[in-house]
């Protein structure tokens, strides 16, 4: 704190101005006595060496009463609060609850405006040095909700930012929002919110790398939820259900849209352009749509019906397809561009990448896309016995699985990298394992031996090894020199990479693909083209190609409809399972014994309903329990207070929320000038907080009433905890109950019983459930009397 510069200005708007040059650096101190303990602990990721003082400022202190409300400047310590005659006139509660504000020391320096405005109260948050990945700081977990949470919400979770499912996503999906739908038993609206990013979730629920699954919070706790066996059950329930999904457009907006290539770019882009009222028509080379998803990914990973009834419901939506229909030989891109009002390329990567070696022209030698699509076709493939293939993606593991399934005796993979450092997803390197492929990782092919008939004898190899690059922390792989060995081998199938063919296309391309103008929207050099997929971006996943192809149709929809329609996804709770804390498997897809595994029956099963709703049940939905931080929060809460800044007035309902590294609504530069109270019309009003210790530790629980009450019935009543969940929790339900009742000791249990209708304890902290209710209880018991 020795550098820590102290600015001091003349007005509110000039503290406005620094705040908004200096937001990553700057704070503001009201008492200070919150603001200084984070400083001096280093719990902040970031360095603040800026600090704005309102002290002085006499525009922000003093209580005035108005017309219709007490407006209380937010400079006003809470010292002057309590023994204001005013407030303790017209808004006793308010002084109730700044009275049990820590000690009377720090009453005299704290004020009403740093209260409101603290930071999250965690132990994790509030750690000397920033040590834990806190969620409220910018990480991707809260780590209370399986750790130390004695003090924490019982209300479930806030939403502070995307889960870390959703981030690491490639296409956005709103994941805890689907599993929030299952949890209530809604898979209809689970397969909404999937289905307006992703209409061929049967597919990616089948292939996809799942990068979601492998940064789920819960691999930290027992195991990863099983997002794909979860979207793969939507994804089938979608097609199961494709009335209700795969519908024709509401209205025809005149627009033609063709579309090159019935890949998963090219069916993205036909989906949701027709949604949106254009008319689509879909060009293919192939005889079947799908592209690489067909012809290049084997039918025991993904079965061919799958993609037969995606055309199906897609035909239904009033999708055109013109298939065995070559751009440059049956069609011309020129006439694309002529016939169209806007052209999409989503064109694949069909071309192989080759290796030159010595042996290259022995016969038994393929690329793994002439392999794989033989496989396909279902066409005779002789491979021998022993088969080699040199790869490393997921490319590579397929052929390797195909040729076991083939017959074949010894199947080998050769890859230049560490095993470690395969691209391939670790599942199908796993399951390649399972069925005896072999690896020999940092392994590379010499030479091909001959024999007289020109077909493969043996193989040399050159072994690797890896060293430290240029760049620290890195490596690279280079022979390790007299290190070679001999394989003997019938095929050898080269996977080492795919590129782009875009003949037809020269006029917005290169050799290496499309060229765009815009690779946000997809916009190419020519007007009203666009392109996505693999033919823009480079051979990539097929989650990849589904999300650039996803926001490519809605900058078409905008460019040629000023609108997108519906394509935002559901917004989501943060509320989950009772069951969730504890310990359990993930649900694991059924899979056929390795010896009972064949080249074209699915290998793996979609999980059942009752699976479906334990992996729901196991999303811990990840947001913060971190608990609201303000003592006067509650109070005002229940006052219905008004939250006056520099730019607007902000309902209490409203002011109070879960920000990174904050606990308000307040956007940068924004400054709590005073708080406006409605005068008390006669109500009964009371604030208890139950702590540990009567001065300086923070509530455990608290409640703040204001009521109205005649001959013993509820006329009006405001009701609001405090420390219990991660903004004040304003309980409306009770509220309505008690209105026009009687406070009998019925009513009143019934009353406690429904404020912990909707609690969901943490395993530290269940006692607080008995303390709200018994809080409750005992001040409605008091508000008769």
């Amino acid at each position: 704190m020795k550098n820590l510069e102290i600015y001091k200005a003349e007005t509110v708007n000039e503290i406005s101005d620094f705040l908004k040059e200096n937001e990553e650096s700057s704070r503001v101190m009201a008492g200070g006595t919150d603001l200084m303990g984070t400083l001096k602990e280093k719990i902040l990721p970031v360095n603040i060496d800026k600090v704005v003082s309102l002290k002085g400022m006499e525009e922000l202190s003093g209580i005035e009463e108005k017309t219709d409300c007490i407006e209380i400047g937010a400079m006003t310590s809470l010292a002057d609060i309590v023994n204001s005659p005013l407030v303790n006139e017209k808004a006793p509660l308010l002084s109730q609850a700044a009275k049990t504000v820590a000690s009377p020391q720090i009453r005299h320096v704290a004020t009403i405006g740093g209260n409101i405005c603290q930071e999250p109260r965690c132990w994790y948050y509030r750690y000397q040095g920033d040590k834990f990945e806190c969620m409220r700081k910018g990480g991707e977990r809260c780590n209370a909700v399986v750790g130390n949470n004695i003090y924490h919400s019982i209300y479930g979770a806030a939403c502070v930012r995307e889960t870390p499912c959703t981030s690491n996503c490639p296409n956005e999906t709103d994941i805890s929002g689907y599993m929030e739908k299952i949890r209530k038993g809604d898979i209809r609206g689970a397969a909404r919110i999937l289905f307006s990013v992703n209409p061929i979730a049967a597919v990616t629920g089948r292939i996809c790398p799942h990068t979601c699954q492998q940064h789920c919070n819960r691999r930290k706790f027992d195991e990863s939820v099983s997002i794909r066996a979860v979207e793969r059950y939507l994804g089938d329930y979608m097609l199961d259900n494709a009335r209700d999904f795969y519908k024709m457009p509401e209205w025809e907006n005149g627009k033609k849209a063709y579309i090159v290539g019935a890949g998963p770019s090219g069916l993205t882009a036909a989906y949701f352009l027709r949604r949106n009222g254009f008319k689509v028509t879909v060009f293919d080379q192939n005889d079947k749509i799908g592209g690489m998803l067909y012809y290049g990914i084997p039918e025991y990973r993904l079965p061919k019906e799958i993609l037969d009834r995606i055309k199906e419901v897609f035909e239904d939506m009033g999708i055109v397809f013109m298939m065995n229909t070559k751009i440059g030989k049956e069609m011309t891109a020129k006439r694309l561009y002529k016939d169209s009002d806007v052209l999409f390329v989503g064109i694949g990567a069909w071309t192989s990448t080759n290796m030159e070696f010595e042996g290259r022209d022995a016969d038994g030698i393929m690329s793994a896309m002439e392999f794989l699509h033989n496989i396909s076709e279902k066409q005779e493939q002789n491979i021998g016995k022993k088969v080699v293939v040199i790869g490393g993606g997921n490319t590579s593991f397929d052929v390797c699985r195909s040729a076991v399934k083939m017959g074949a005796e010894e199947v080998t993979l050769l890859a230049r990298r560490p095993f470690d450092q395969l691209a391939a997803d670790k599942d199908e390197i796993d399951e390649a394992l399972k069925e005896g492929v072999k690896i020999m990782d940092l392994t590379t092919l010499k030479k091909a031996v001959k024999n007289p008939d020109n077909s493969i004898d043996k193989l040399e190899l050159q072994k690797m090894k890896t060293v430290p690059a240029d760049e620290p922390g890195k490596f690279k792989v280079v022979p390790d020199e007299g290190k070679t060995e001999t394989i003997e081998a019938d095929s050898l199938i080269l996977a080492l990479g795919q590129g782009i063919d875009t003949t037809g296309f020269e006029k917005i391309s290169s050799k290496k693909g499309i060229y765009l103008k815009d690779e946000e929207t997809g916009e190419t050099e020519e007007e009203n083209v666009y392109s996505a997929g693999d033919a823009a971006y480079g051979p990539a996943t097929v989650i990849k190609a589904i999300y650039r192809s996803r926001k490519a149709a809605e900058n078409i929809s905008i460019d040629f409809l000023e609108a997108t329609g519906d394509m935002s996804t559901e917004g989501r709770s943060k509320i989950f399972s009772e069951t969730a804390l504890d310990k359990t498997e993930s649900a694991k897809e059924k899979e056929e014994d390795v010896a009972e595994r064949t080249l074209y029956n699915e290998i793996s099963q979609t999980i059942s309903t009752d699976e479906l709703l334990q992996e729901a049940d196991r999303c811990l939905n990840c947001g913060c329990v971190a608990v609201s931080p303000s003592d006067t929060g509650a109070a005002l809460t229940a006052l219905d207070a008004v939250i006056v800044t520099n730019e607007r007035e902000i309902p209490v309902g409203e002011f109070f929320s879960t920000p990174i590294m904050g606990s308000t609504s307040l956007a940068c530069g924004e400054i709590v000038t005073s708080i406006k109270i409605p005068k008390d019309t006669g109500s009964k009003q009371m604030y208890i907080k139950h702590r540990t210790r009567k001065s300086i530790d923070f509530p455990i629980a608290s409640i703040a009433i204001n009521g109205t009450v005649e001959d013993n019935v509820v006329k009006d009543i405001a009701i609001a905890f405090g420390a219990v969940a991660p903004t004040p929790k304003r309980l409306t339900e009770v509220e309505e109950f008690l209105k026009g009742r009687e406070l009998t000791d019925p009513v009143i249990e019934n009353a406690a019983e429904i404020s912990v209708r909707d609690c969901l304890p943490l395993k530290e902290n269940e006692y607080k459930i008995k303390t709200v209710k018994v809080l409750l209880r005992r001040n409605l018991a008091k508000l008769r009397d």
